[in-house]
């Protein structure tokens, strides 16, 4: 209860800055809300459903300041306190902000409604408003029906407290949902100029959540006015901070909002006229701020087989709402649920101030009580009023289809008195704030309706119990000809279509609307009675094998100018597709290889080539002819000597005995440079692609760009990509004169391209980034016959279905691989079925039947090369007391002993004074297990070709060179410093009290001293910038490794100790 005092103290005291606000000055002035405080750590968290799929989805939304924060959603099935690392799922989503402008001459409108000043309510005209923070929006697929889920949101800026939900079930179920909404503030001067009106808000706004939360309802349907001005900021900081607060249960569980759009959402509310438009862009905070399904302004939603509930938006033109009504004939059509609850802003019915929509009452009215619907819910009037059935314009029963319409718009705005009753009045609830639950029984088949004040005492209680649902409008048959015919997928057939009602009266027929099928047909082919019409339809290759039916449906001109918007008849024709035969491809993705040809440390019993090969043997052998073997770049550098002793010629030579077929061409195939990369394309046995990179003096690609395949009678079409800020990442005389690109456009043009040429399926080969960074390059390919990437880089491993397009990234170092495999029509190209995993390549275990052994022709291959750098990779330099490990976002043990080797090499092996030694984290690739260090083990940890500089510096100098490693490639390795970092603030603005580590000083901004970098980052590499700008000594005798191989053979044994001292505030942007 200690929370429920706390919070009762906060809202009296908002309340009493509101009443001084609208009466000291004598000036009637609105409410300004709630300030925004920006933060990196998410705040304003809610859900809703952006998909049909209540049960196996979940969205979560919240705000941050920065776009930089994270789009990352951690969850479990059980509780985990918010220890980011202990959940075992992870989601990752996108980010916008949005910016809202009022024409000018919109603006000068308002006094003309509002009778006020247009300085009461904003202080510049025209009004233009930049969305203060970004929202972070995340969907969770996958999960389990009816289940508790346990979360965190947030990332690099940081994360949120745990919430749990609750998923919808699949079977038949009780569920418990609440209703309600009008939640708004006064608005200026309302309380004055309608004394009989009374508001306490923000109090009883929270009140009624906090009662609603109490119930523990699944969801909750919010219909609209959640603010009192639309395009005030403060206002719907109120509300989404009240949402994050009170939308909780005692155990922390999160409730969804399947939220309704009212009028006071709407910016017309504010500024009419001037020629704006309806819909989203005019409810831009609304709209900008759910994520929900469809079109988002009407929608529907399936709880278990015995709940539907839909949407409409009452905030709309008349044409608007005959187009509703059309959507919602064919979505009531379509299911057979027991209860039907349709929610909306304006009420058909009421008994308070605003009254009867008479619109509504034409248009949706005859649809909701033809098709069974159980329940209406609305607000807009604050009052709470239950109808009792209605049919006809009349009381009824519910046995005869009556539609009982609940007005419960009383969740906090000031409440209306009901001056007198109607005929259609139940119950009829004024001057109380309450919300309503709805409880269905499963088992007893009925629908408890309570309204519930903000006190918790039960105003009203009635109990419905399940009714059949009264059939359609009867339908007559209408004339088809033909009435089924055979056709190939895409292929037009021409339908006729007869039909006659009464003489005179105007009729259309009109296509429901199906992913099976299409039609020419339009909605605006009326013609007098009788009439024919002759349209074509056609099927995708989706419905190959399958028969469909194509349902036409007519309207009568009669019937509606009666108000009746149901159709007069119904007929079908019947397309039987051809389903011709049927093959199975297989594609193998792997990537990010860096020449590991054998297991490396700490997964000795994953990976491997030789077992590489046995699995891509084993899968050739179940789908003969019909496998591809694809890679999606860093095959030959950032490598053990396996590789680097060779510059990547051996493991272009293990490619080619692996049967490759095509590879995209990854940052680290320039780290011996372009002419070294030119070699190895030419002993390429398959197809190097990059077609994002362009020489900068010619405008050409140096680099081939596609490839074509053809597999079982199906053409497959390849694309690649390289990294596109490659730049940012490689030794800059390595890419000098290349430029890459983002590929959108590459892509999208090539696959018009190999489509012109045959393909039938476009595979894209991306060496791209994380999955924020896929999801980028699919959200904006708009060829549909991309249907896979393999991707690579950065990020976890991966597969998933990113915009309809498989996309997947393998476990790096050849410890895995992404295996897509499709059904595709021959006839057609079109894609039956799908699917893609990722394959651990685990040791001796049956898979496809075969037992995962070495391949014997590979084991030969990799011990061939393995013999000839023996002597070298195989001598012991010392020994190792424990694991020495890497980790991008901390000071590592290995990070450190490397940089404090290289402060002691310069200053005692070859005299040259050095201070400090700092080193980028991405130079770091392997561990170094315990025991004997064998070179071949260095070699591995700093596999490239780079040397070392010397640069002098100020102390000012070395504080900037340490705030450039503070980035999103990971925390800089250093020796010598001691500093505190805040990973909350902006970069270039992270480190305070810098010090040397030898005298605990602070670091002298004027005084000389003298760094050691390698020339990677010593040249601007992973945005060292400031090292760019300083004199630099090079030392190209000195390779990177050589410090750390002198000072393991004269220190040895050695144990990894961090003696640097740093502070670490906030959570690292991993």
């Amino acid at each position: 209860m200690q929370k429920k005092v706390l919070l009762l103290a906060v809202s009296v005291a908002v309340i009493s800055v509101f009443v001084l606000t609208a009466t000291s000055s004598g000036v009637e002035l609105q409410w300004p809300g709630e300030t925004y405080t920006p933060s990196t750590s998410p705040n304003q968290v809610h859900l809703t459903w952006q998909t049909n799929d209540t049960a196996h989805t979940m969205t979560v939304i919240w705000r941050t300041s920065s776009p930089d924060t994270g789009d990352i959603v951690k969850y479990d099935t059980v509780s985990r306190g918010g220890v980011v690392a202990d959940y075992e799922y992870e989601a990752m989503g996108t980010h916008h902000t949005f910016e809202v402008d009022v024409p000018e001459e919109t603006a000068e409108r308002t006094g003309v409604r509002y009778g006020l000043n247009p300085a009461w309510f904003f202080p510049e005209w025209p009004y233009h408003y930049d969305f203060e923070g970004y929202i972070h929006v995340v969907e969770l697929t996958g999960l389990e029906p009816d289940t508790t889920y346990y979360f965190t949101c947030g990332g690099p800026g940081g994360w949120s407290q745990e919430w749990s939900f609750h998923t919808a079930p699949t079977t038949s179920k009780d569920i418990v949902f609440a209703m309600g909404g009008d939640s708004r503030s006064p608005y200026g001067g309302e309380i004055e100029s309608h004394p009989e009106r009374v508001s306490n808000f923000p109090w009883g706004r929270n009140r009624v959540s906090e009662e609603m939360a109490a119930n523990e309802p699944l969801f909750t349907i919010y219909t609209g006015d959640m603010v009192e001005r639309g395009e005030y900021p403060g206002h719907w900081n109120s509300w989404m901070n009240h949402q994050q607060e009170y939308w909780v249960t005692e155990n922390d569980r999160m409730i969804p909002i399947v939220p309704v759009v009212g009028n006071h959402e709407v910016l017309t509310e504010m500024f009419p006229l001037a020629g704006w438009e309806y819909g989203k862009e005019n409810s831009p905070f609304y709209y900008e701020q759910f994520a929900l399904p469809g079109n988002e302004r009407w929608y529907s939603l399936d709880f278990g087989p015995d709940l539907h509930v839909v949407v409409l938006d009452s905030e709309v033109p008349r044409d608007e709402l005959s187009i509703q009504a059309s959507w919602l004939k064919e979505d009531l059509r379509a299911t057979d649920a027991k209860w039907i609850v349709v929610a909306f802003h304006k009420p058909i019915y009421s008994s308070g101030g605003h009254g009867c929509d008479v619109k509504e009452m034409k248009y949706w009215e005859p649809i909701l009580e033809d098709y069974g619907v159980d329940l209406v819910i609305n607000g807009h009037d604050h009052i709470y009023e239950r109808s009792h059935p209605i049919k006809d314009g009349k009381v009824s029963s519910r046995a005869e289809g009556g539609v009982v319409h609940v007005v419960n718009g009383a969740w906090g705005a000031p409440t209306y008195p009901i001056e007198e009753t109607n005929w259609w009045t139940a119950k009829a609830i004024d001057m109380h704030h309450c919300f309503s639950l709805a409880e269905l029984s499963a088992a007893e088949g009925t629908l408890n309706l309570k309204a519930i004040d903000s006190a918790g005492r039960v105003l009203d209680n009635v109990t419905y119990s399940s009714r059949v649902r009264r059939p359609v409008v009867p339908l007559e048959p209408l004339e088809v000809n033909p009435p089924e015919v055979a056709v190939e997928p895409g292929e037009h057939v021409k339908v006729t279509l007869r039909a006659s009602t009464e003489p005179g009266d105007l009729i259309v027929p009109a296509v429901t609307v199906s992913s099976m099928y299409n039609t020419s047909l339009k909605w605006n082919q009326w013609k007098a009675s009788p009439a024919e019409w002759t349209c074509e339809v056609w099927a995708p290759e989706a419905a190959a094998g399958k028969n469909i039916n194509a349902y036409f449906n007519l309207y009568s001109l009669k019937d509606w100018l009666e108000g009746r918007f149901t159709p007069r008849y119904q007929t079908h024709v019947t397309l039987h597709v051809v389903e011709g035969s049927n093959v199975h491809l297989t594609f193998l993705g792997t990537n990010d290889f860096e020449g590991f040809a054998r297991p490396s440390w700490p997964h000795f019993n994953l990976g491997g080539s030789p077992y590489m090969e046995s699995y891509f043997d084993a899968i050739e052998k179940s789908n003969s002819g019909g496998v591809l073997e694809f890679d999606a770049g860093d095959v030959i550098g950032a490598a053990p000597l396996f590789s680097g002793a060779f510059e990547g010629a051996s493991v272009i030579d293990l490619y080619n005995e692996m049967g490759y077929d095509a590879m995209a061409i990854g940052n680290h195939e320039f780290d011996w440079g372009k002419d070294v990369l030119e070699n190895r394309i030419s002993e390429a046995g398959y197809p190097m692609l990059a077609a994002n990179i362009y020489d900068e003096a010619t405008g050409r690609r140096p680099y081939r760009a596609t490839a074509m395949f053809e597999v079982k009678g199906i053409d497959i079409g390849v694309i690649g990509l390289c990294y596109p800020d490659s730049p940012e990442i490689c030794v800059p005389e390595f890419v000098e004169g290349l430029k890459f690109t983002d590929g959108v456009s590459e892509v999208n043009n090539l696959a018009d391209e190999l489509e012109a040429k045959g393909a039938d399926f476009i595979i894209v080969l991306a060496h791209y980034g994380t999955q924020r960074d896929v999801d980028y390059l699919t959200s904006r390919i708009d060829s549909r016959q991309v249907e896979l990437i393999f991707d690579g880089h950065a990020g976890p491993k991966r597969a998933r279905v990113s915009n309809d397009i498989l996309t997947a990234k393998a476990d790096d170092k050849g410890r895995g691989f992404a295996r897509a495999d499709f059904t595709i029509n021959v006839a057609t190209g079109g894609i039956i079925d799908r699917s893609i995993e990722l394959v651990p390549v685990e040791h001796e275990v049956i898979y496809e039947g075969e037992n995962m052994t070495p391949d014997p022709e590979i084991e030969s291959k990799v011990a061939k090369y393995e013999e000839e750098v023996e002597e070298i990779s195989s001598e012991v330099i010392g020994e190792a007391t424990e694991p020495i490990t890497r980790d991008y976002w901390h000071l590592s043990e290995l990070g450190d002993m490397v940089t404090d080797s290289t402060v002691w090499y310069f200053n005692e092996k070859i005299g040259v004074p050095v201070d400090f030694a700092v080193q980028n984290p991405g130079g770091l690739r392997a561990d170094i297990d315990e025991g004997d260090i064998t070179y071949g083990e260095a070699y591995s940890a700093l596999p490239f070709p780079n040397y070392y500089e010397v640069a002098e510096m100020t102390g000012a100098e070395v504080e900037q060179l340490i705030e450039d490693g503070m980035n999103d490639y990971g925390h800089i390795q250093e020796s010598g410093l001691d500093f505190t970092v805040n990973w909350g603030k902006p970069y270039g603005d992270r480190v305070s009290d810098l010090r040397i580590h030898a005298t605990g000083e602070p670091i002298d901004p004027e005084e000389t001293y003298y760094v050691a970098a390698n020339n990677f980052i010593a040249a601007g590499g992973d945005r060292y910038t400031e090292l760019t700008e300083v004199p630099q000594v090079p030392y190209y005798g000195i390779a990177y490794r050589d410090p750390l191989v002198a000072w393991v053979r004269a220190n040895t044994p050695v144990t990894p100790i961090i003696e640097e001292n740093i502070t670490i505030i906030g959570t690292h942007p991993s």
